[in-house]
């Protein structure tokens, strides 16, 4: 499928289309909502599905471009516990029990934004390079099955 129908499928909003790709194509569209429609919403603003779609593949990207501390950093720490449970419900177990961890090691001052100090970041980057591995394998399939069993949410 050409990127012009596919962003047609976004920009109209079309799930019915959506819902009829293929994996790829799928995919696709999944992360011209995730980077495009998504990232110019408040989180607030989003629907329960659209919020945890969103969530993990920013919690995802943040760790495999910079650094756990930058999903914080981006103002998304306050979400870390709603981001492990969406990776419990999608099956990542073992990604939402590091998140778990984090979120318990993160205080409300560096929530807000302060630095983390020395001990808290070496905790941060332990988990970083934890989750960056992918405990729990490739996390495209699971995002996929999650998106098309709602796809009528996620637009």
């Amino acid at each position: 499928m050409t990127e012009e129908k596919l962003k047609d499928i976004v920009n109209n909003k079309d799930h019915n289309a959506a819902s009829r790709l293929d994996e790829s194509d799928f995919m696709e569209v999944f992360y011209e909502l995730i980077y495009g429609n998504y990232s110019e919403m408040d989180i607030n603003e989003m629907n329960d599905i659209q919020r945890k779609i969103y969530l993990c593949p920013r919690l995802e990207d943040s760790v495999q471009a910079d650094s756990l501390y930058s999903f914080i950093e981006d103002g998304l720490g306050y979400y870390l516990k709603e981001t492990a449970e969406t990776f419990r419900m999608l099956g990542a177990v073992k990604t939402s029990d590091i998140l778990d961890k984090v979120a318990e090691a993160v205080p409300e001052n560096v929530l807000n934004g302060d630095e983390p100090d020395e001990k808290l970041w070496d905790k941060l980057m332990k988990y970083d390079s934890i989750i960056g591995d992918y405990p729990d394998g490739p996390l495209t399939k699971i995002y996929f099955k999650f998106a098309q069993e709602n796809v009528k949410e996620i637009f």
